[in-house]
């Protein structure tokens, strides 16, 4: 939303203040409107205020895709522009409580993907302060629905990725581990179902089409079968975050110094 006259051109953003509140009564509104995600979006593309009803004492915002309707005493009086949009600042302010409010970890795999963007890349470095004490990946994972688990997946291979010399070696070490004999106690068995429950996986007591190599041992004795696919993603997931699937006592096959 640009003021009349101003030919399609995008005005600088304001340099002082727009709103008088506290931000977290101003994202109340938006979080009426949309998601954290469609907020923060929205946040993004730019807030202006396109409308100034004092008779009615409303105000109407347009931010990105959203527009709502909020309270004129959220805004400081006068306001520095109708159409213009709010300060670097301001926009920063508002994005930060929309994190806050919906939980910094469950923000923070969106943040990741835009971390090189303006205003992301400071609230990508916020979240992974707020939240280095455990894994956001794995955290995150238990909130999402299964057409998000390849975000995990590579967001997992990413953070493998770090501490390897190339791509390359990371895959041999993934066939590796794959092929390798995992042997689960009882106790550890169900520590990795818990934590990959969200994801829709599709273990099996009967081996699938799929061939060797795609299964677990639980307690000496009984077989957990795997579609490659599923394997695969267990591979990626469990030499990611072995330490918070399995904190004291992880299966050997993940205690060597490549995991």
């Amino acid at each position: 939303m640009y003021p009349p006259g101003a030919g399609g051109s995008r005005p600088s953003p304001l340099t002082q203040p727009t709103f008088a509140a506290p931000a977290s009564a101003v994202v109340e509104y938006f979080l009426q409107a949309g998601s954290a995600r469609t907020v923060l979006e929205a946040l993004y593309s730019g807030t202006v205020v396109s409308e100034a009803r004092r008779e009615s004492g409303s105000a109407t915002l347009v931010s990105g895709a959203l527009t709502l309707s909020v309270p004129l005493g959220l805004l400081v009086d006068p306001l520095p522009g109708l159409g213009i949009p709010i300060s670097a600042a301001d926009t920063l302010m508002l994005a930060a409580e929309v994190c806050e409010a919906a939980g910094w970890a469950r923000c923070l795999d969106f943040l990741w993907v835009h971390r090189n963007q303006p205003i992301y890349a400071t609230l990508y470095a916020t979240a992974a302060e707020k939240v280095s004490s455990r894994s956001w990946v794995l955290s995150h994972a238990l909130q999402i629905l299964q057409h998000a688990a390849h975000v995990v997946a590579v967001s997992s291979f990413l953070q493998l990725l770090d501490g390897v010399r190339s791509a390359t070696t990371l895959e041999q070490r993934l066939e590796a581990t794959m092929g390798a004999a995992w042997e689960l106690t009882l106790e550890q068995a169900e520590a990795l179902f818990y934590h990959t429950s969200p994801f829709e996986l599709r273990p099996s007591a009967a081996a699938p089409p799929s061939g060797p190599g795609c299964s677990f041992r639980v307690a000496g004795h009984a077989d957990v079968f795997y579609p490659l696919r599923d394997w695969c993603f267990l591979a990626i997931l469990c030499s990611a975050h072995a330490n918070l699937i399995w904190p004291d006592d992880p299966p050997a096959v993940f205690c060597s110094g490549d995991h």
